[in-house]
């Protein structure tokens, strides 16, 4: 998985959004039995909102964050799970589960 947040302004998200699901995200991957994850911090409020931020681009081409990003085994994008959904714990349980 890849997990893409804002990134830390004081040790601190700037983004409400990933703030609300941040405990959820740590808990999910952090545990010995969780699947593997990479955090992407995507950059400032400024910089995220650039439409020349690289993570608007290919080959992610966010819209919004947090979003999270199922990788295959060869690195090829098979699901994502995008902003309000992520923080619908049903969704988000059953997103993970099907890893």
């Amino acid at each position: 998985f890849l997990v893409f947040f804002s990134s830390r302004l004081d040790g601190k998200l700037w983004c409400p959004d990933c703030v609300a699901v941040e405990r959820l995200i740590n808990q999910t991957f952090t545990a010995k039995e969780s699947p593997p994850a990479l955090l992407v911090y995507v950059g400032q409020r400024d910089e995220w909102r650039s439409k020349d931020n690289i993570f608007r681009g290919a080959p992610w081409h966010l819209t919004a964050i947090p979003t999270i990003i199922k990788l295959n085994e060869a690195g090829d994008e098979i699901d994502r799970l995008v902003e309000n959904d992520v923080q619908d714990p049903g969704k988000f349980a059953l997103f993970v589960r099907e890893s």
